[in-house]
């Protein structure tokens, strides 16, 4: 029977009364909403995935949350609420930026998975506590297909009902089937699991083993569906999936998956190509082609320098070469790594404003870091103190962390993705717990590096070079936002040294500060039998931290954004790509296995016709042979964009790719608007 909103809440509280162990529990709601709340299938949609699931388990989950972050360790809730507060880190319980091994479910299908843990249960009855809730849940998820096949019928959809019949008995036998499981269970997981997926697989070669050339007419009609589909799940910050391998490998179905996805005019989901010098260079020029022409949802991720940056932190070559990407950039080995991609952002320019502040934030008065009394009198001490603050946030983020990992399993254990990890299904451990998944990692991503260094050298200049101010001066100052000191604020920002131009002075305090960032992070043990591991990208954090912090000496205002991902600030790479990538690899990307990503917004004119496409992908290849980590690139012309924000109801389908998605244009607030025009205004052609 269908039960009501409040029927189904008044049911899972009535599971919550009996104080079950957070397993079973969890599997008996799941259960409940899986048997029971509404499903949806219109008669003419090809693939069905709508449920009507009232966020019930998100509730939970937050609940579970409040609860265990407050009342089991009030102090680590304390320092955690703190670093956020301050814009100096975000540490949480990261259940998102993950997904289940899409292999075994494409090889096997939920009964192959079911039949897999009944096995393992007989083998292991001691680990029952395990095997039962993921049981009852992969039981229920079969009992749903069978609904949904029942729904499929009942208004004359045909095609769905068979699929989903099939489905609920067996492992896909076709490309409509393996279709419709990875939207079947890639809904449920996000709505009942409430762990967040944000990679579904390297859909090309999962799907290659369906392809029929005899019938490709039927088999694009059904990739143009899906992908719409897809699109349609309207998921935050887009989609991801990844194409072709580590080894170069691509198939027919991976141009199916290209040339549908460039005749749809799609910015969601977004495209991560596994890339390295045996790829198809057809290929190669086919997504560069499309990102020329306006379609820049592609990230290019350097395979070889990947699987090194994960061997780097333990992970067997085997594994590392399962290569996958979560959320934006996210390095992983599927279906043996948790990566917690984004277990804390750490604001690394909050190194230079409580080195001024002598360990105290200049907006909140906060105690953050290194209490010190002492004014430093040369340059290379100034940059001393900031390591010490840096090194000092850094472990204030791993210990706050390491409290967060012991309680994953309990937050948001995962009945889903748990029985598809093959350590976790023989083991009989939950894949959070220790034993579970082989690596149980956890990720801290550095934000800001441009501020940082461009704040350290105007530092350098004003203070100890000009002797324009003192430190304690210019701390001051900055606490009070630059307020009658604009004149010294554009020196500090128009002049000197600056990250991003391939200045040696620059890149070299790039490079100590990312190294020490790495040297305490990397391989360091977390809290739950895994190591930790770093990152440089930013997303949207360098706005939100950004909001939190005081003005810094580069000449940015408080409230003012910091620095994207892993290049110049906005303005400051006056030397052109060429300069700013030249930057961006002195960066070790091999230590840097949570992903370090170049953003390039290349002038339209710069890569026009055939000298404009050979150019483009000679600077994808240069950058990659390089030791390069991810790239992305927006191909734009100022002119456009200023007609764009003009008249936006004319370039409704102009698309941006930010940090690490792709957005409309018009969508965007004034303030990236204008970001976007000033890059693409820059002499920054090839």
């Amino acid at each position: 029977m269908l039960y009501t909103e409040q029927q189904l809440r008044m049911e899972t509280e009535r599971i919550l009364r009996e104080k079950r162990p957070i397993m079973e529990e969890k599997a008996a709601m799941i259960a409940l909403l899986l048997e029971n709340m509404p499903l949806s299938v219109a008669p003419d949609e090809v693939f069905a995935s709508k449920v009507t699931h009232y966020d019930i388990m998100g509730d939970h989950r937050k609940e579970l949350r409040r609860h265990y972050l407050r009342d089991c360790n009030p102090h680590m809730a304390d320092l955690g609420n703190l670093l956020n507060h301050t814009g100096t880190a975000n540490p949480g319980v990261d259940s998102g930026h993950i997904g289940p091994d899409w292999d075994v479910l494409m090889q096997l299908g939920v009964p192959g998975v079911l039949e897999k843990l009944r096995h393992y249960r007989s083998l292991n009855p001691q680990k029952a506590d395990y095997y039962d809730p993921c049981i009852t849940v992969f039981e229920a998820i079969c009992g749903c297909f069978v609904r949904w096949a029942e729904e499929a019928k009942a208004v004359g959809n045909s095609f769905v009902a068979e699929n989903f019949a099939a489905l609920a008995v067996g492992a896909p036998q076709n490309l409509a089937q393996a279709m419709q499981l990875t939207l079947a269970f890639y809904r449920l997981q996000m709505d009942l699991d409430a762990t967040i997926v944000r990679s579904l697989g390297g859909l090309d070669h999962l799907y290659q083993p369906f392809y029929d050339g005899t019938c490709e007419a039927q088999q694009r009609r059904l990739v143009r569906a899906f992908l719409q589909a897809l699109n349609d799940q309207h998921a935050a910050a887009n989609l991801p999936f990844y194409i072709c391998d580590t080894d170069g490998n691509s198939w027919p179905m991976t141009w199916m998956l290209l040339e549908e996805y460039r005749s749809l005019g799609l910015y969601d989901p977004k495209i991560h190509v596994m890339y390295n010098d045996k790829l198809d260079k057809r290929l190669v020029r086919f997504v560069l082609d499309s990102i020329r022409e306006g379609k820049s949802s592609y990230v290019f991720i350097a395979t070889d320098t990947s699987r090194k940056a994960l061997e780097h932190i333990g992970v067997a070559a085997e594994d590392a070469k399962r290569l996958t990407v979560y959320g934006c950039y996210e390095l992983a080995a599927e279906g043996a790594e948790i990566p917690c991609t984004c277990g804390s952002y750490l604001n690394m320019s909050k190194a230079v404003e409580l080195a001024l502040g002598g360990g105290y934030d200049l907006r909140t008065g906060a105690q953050l870091g290194v209490v010190t009394t002492e004014e430093v009198e040369t340059f290379d001490a100034f940059v001393a103190a900031v390591e010490q603050q840096l090194t000092h946030v850094i472990q204030s983020t791993k210990t706050v962390l390491r409290c967060h990992d012991g309680l994953m399993h309990v937050i948001c254990p995962s009945l889903f993705m748990s029985p598809t990890y093959e350590s976790s299904i023989v083991n009989g451990v939950e894949m959070y717990q220790r034993g579970g998944a082989k690596y149980n990692n956890t990720s801290i991503v550095g934000v800001g590096i441009a501020t940082l260094v461009d704040s350290l050298l105007a530092v350098k200049r004003v203070v100890f070079d000009r002797k324009l101010v003192t430190l304690r001066q210019l701390k001051e100052i900055l606490k009070n936002n630059w307020e009658g000191q604009e004149r010294l604020r554009l020196i500090c920002k128009n002049t000197g040294s600056k990250y991003g131009n391939n200045d040696a002075e620059a890149d070299t305090l790039a490079k100590r500060l990312v190294d020490l960032a790495a040297e305490q992070i990397n391989g360091v043990p977390n809290g739950r039998g895994g190591v930790f591991r770093w990152g440089q990208f930013s997303v949207n954090t360098r706005t939100t931290f950004g909001k939190q912090c005081a003005a810094t000496p580069d000449g940015r205002k408080a409230g003012e954004d910091l620095s994207k991902n892993a290049v110049a600030s906005i303005g400051q790479d006056k030397g052109g790509v060429t300069a700013l990538l030249a930057s961006v690899l002195k960066l070790d990307a091999a230590r840097i296995p949570d992903g370090c990503v170049a953003d390039v917004v290349l002038h339209s004119s710069a890569v026009k016709g055939e000298e404009g496409m050979a150019a483009f992908e000679a600077l994808l290849t240069t950058f990659v042979s390089r030791g390069g980590g991810s790239i992305h690139f927006n191909v734009l012309s100022p002119e456009v964009l200023l007609k764009a924000q003009a008249e936006p109801e004319k370039y409704s389908n102009l698309q941006i790719r930010l940090c690490g998605w792709n957005v409309r244009f018009v969508n965007l607030s004034k303030k990236e608007q204008d970001e976007f025009i000033l890059q693409a205004g820059q002499e920054n052609g090839l």
